[in-house]
């Protein structure tokens, strides 16, 4: 009975965003991640995350941020979207300390910059 929308691929960046921020809660169920971009345009809009607790998830939040469940185990998955739903004012405050962490942390320029630093030096300038 929960209200689950498989949207596809969306490529409108505007609309994209949108549905994060109407979303009730972002799970992101990724196995391999190094630093997803998709996680962090969740967060940057408020929204309560579920993820997965493998560590390119893990290095960016922490369980004081976003509710971890163990990566590739269905039943935890489920019991916390159980549990969020059931502590969605904790979820909230859970997403806004990983807004504001982003807002210090992963502020677009900064990535861009990292990046360019790091390709400089793959290519030898």
């Amino acid at each position: 009975n929960l209200h689950v929308e498989f949207l596809g691929l969306v490529l409108d960046k505007n609309k994209l965003m949108e549905y994060y921020s109407k979303a009730s809660l972002f799970i992101f169920p990724s196995s391999r991640e190094a630093m997803s971009m998709v996680l962090l345009e969740a967060a940057s809009t408020g929204t309560p995350i579920i993820c997965s607790d493998i560590l390119g998830n893990k290095n960016i939040f922490s369980d004081d941020e976003v509710l971890f469940f163990e990566a590739d185990n269905v039943a935890d998955l489920a019991s916390k979207i159980k549990w969020a739903n059931a502590n969605i004012d904790l979820m909230h405050e859970k997403a806004q300390k990983a807004l504001n962490k982003i807002r210090v942390n992963h502020k677009w320029h900064d990535i861009a910059s990292s990046y360019d630093k790091f390709y400089k030096k793959m290519i030898g300038l």
